[in-house]
């Protein structure tokens, strides 16, 4: 008979009601758009407080006050700019220069928010274009260097609105695993005071290992929001990428390549990688011309995510791969070794990306795999790419196991390692089961103790809490985003 589990029953602790979304607008810039995009997000988030101050804020309350208690429990912060967002004045200032503007002050505590997991997104209305950063108040620079969404009028305006929901519920709702729960440190009494030490450790070691995934998954992200926006500012006449001169087709091979790159000066500052594809791409046209453009000018992109996650990871590959048969990877490979081939559409990096698979457009991650360019067992973090409603391909950064494996070794507890595992019982990462070199399709039951290795595909290991096993300990904490869990078990101490 199986030994059952018995979770730790503590003292509740109270839960801080949270607004979950805040519309920061300028009431005589984007009213009209800002009251369209409330009753979309209504209709698609029933139940989801929304937070738009004409509504929520009684007469009589304090207005600064409560707009900022509002904006620090705000997960995402949608901002609506407009042609007139700064706020200009009949006398040449701008209102979003005064320190006590409304508007700046909300998109100052949203920025703010950004280090505790917050999102900001921000929304183009009416024609409006991103403020550069040069035009903003230093205080709101690093919002002119994030990636807008538009909300255009007429025809184009439901599309708009779909793209919108969609990265909403991206950010607040993963429909392939349930909703993450924080892992919070309980106290304990009595006999079991030792155990709070150990939560208090792994609580640590959780919030170390969600805060560097994220900030992977934060870097693609971005990748794929560029991508998005460069498929919508590209048709408004920006002339040919300058590495469009250099592709080429060989015959022999039915392949176009960029292999004469490397000895340009795009080349030379890793400005573009190999993009390599079936066909001759040089006669795309249309929308087919549109997408290889934008994977193109992906190049810097990709090299500034290399830079950015270098001090914290090992990165293999920086990519786009598309559904019409061409990938653009960085960093710059000759199409001998590294080239478009039709099993790329059946790796996990694009095919969990799909409609199908992936029908909230999330972020999402691979288990390990053993790269066929022979840089050793990977892990892959990637986003799927649309036009409006139609899925284009993904972008993808793939990461080192290292990143994952230094990580567990670094933070072994007191009792024990900590592992890494999915839902569906795959080995992530574990100390000395999973090394550059190792052989993919390690289970969770390699990293169990014998009593609990038959028990690697219950239930009790996707669930966040503590738990009582017979003689063991087993602390279970999902890492948002990902699909997996840090996972610690050890034996509880004999008494006395």
């Amino acid at each position: 008979m199986k030994p059952r589990a018995r979770p730790h029953r503590p003292r509740a602790a109270p839960r801080a009601a949270e607004t979950r979304l805040f519309l920061s607008y300028r009431r005589n810039d984007s009213i009209e758009q800002t009251h369209r995009l409330d009753e979309a997000l209504g209709r698609e988030f029933p139940g989801l407080p929304v937070f738009i101050d004409r509504r929520e804020i009684p007469g009589g309350a304090d207005f600064e006050r409560t707009i900022v208690a509002k904006l620090r429990t705000s997960r995402v912060v949608l901002v609506l700019i407009g042609p007139a967002w700064a706020g200009p004045l009949p006398d040449g200032r701008r209102r979003i220069d005064d320190a006590h503007d409304t508007v700046r002050r909300e998109c100052e505590l949203a920025l703010a928010g950004l280090e505790r997991g917050h999102h900001i997104v921000p929304v183009l209305v009416a024609g409006a274009t991103m403020p550069a950063a040069d035009e903003l108040p230093t205080s709101l620079r690093a919002l002119g260097k994030l990636n807008a969404l538009p909300l255009r009028s007429g025809n184009d305006q439901p599309a708009d609105l779909r793209r919108i929901l969609a990265r909403v519920r991206a950010i607040v709702d993963d429909p392939l695993q349930p909703p993450a729960r924080p892992f919070v440190p309980r106290a304990f009494d009595g006999e079991d005071a030792w155990l709070g030490a150990l939560q208090a450790s792994f609580s640590a070691a959780h919030q170390t290992l969600q805060a560097l995934l994220a900030a992977c998954s934060s870097q693609v992200d971005a990748l794929r929001h560029q991508a998005e926006s460069l498929l919508v500012s590209l048709p408004l006449g920006r002339g040919a990428h300058p590495a469009w001169a250099l592709l080429r087709h060989d015959a022999s091979s039915g392949l176009s390549h960029l292999d004469r790159a490397i000895d340009t000066e795009l080349g030379a500052r890793g400005a573009v990688g190999n993009l390599t594809g079936r066909g001759e791409l040089r006669r795309a046209e249309g929308a087919a011309r549109l997408e290889l453009e934008m994977a193109l000018r992906l190049g810097d992109a990709f090299n500034a995510t290399a830079r950015a996650l270098q001090p914290v990871a090992t990165v293999g590959w920086v990519y786009y791969t598309s559904r019409q048969r061409f990938i653009h990877i960085h960093p710059w490979t000759h199409s001998r070794v590294v080239a478009w081939s039709p099993r790329l559409l059946k790796m996990d990096f694009f095919a969990l990306g799909l409609p199908r698979a992936n029908p909230g457009r999330q972020v999402f991650w691979t288990a390990p795999y053993e790269d066929h360019y022979g840089k050793g067992m990977m892990v892959t973090v990637a986003a799927p790419v649309y036009r409006g409603r139609a899925f284009l391909g993904t972008v993808a950064i793939d990461l080192g196991i290292g990143l994952l494996n230094d990580f567990v070794a670094a933070h072994r507890l007191a009792r024990g390692p900590v592992f890494v595992a999915d839902a569906g019982g795959a080995l992530i990462a574990a100390p000395g089961l999973l090394g550059p070199s190792a052989q993919a399709g390690r289970r969770l039951a390699d990293a169990l103790p014998p009593a609990l290795a038959a028990r690697a595909d219950d239930r009790l290991f996707r669930r966040a809490g503590t738990w009582l096993v017979g003689r063991h300990v087993v602390l279970v904490a999902p890492i948002a985003g990902t699909g997996w869990a840090l996972v610690h078990v050890c034996e509880r101490p004999e008494p006395g």
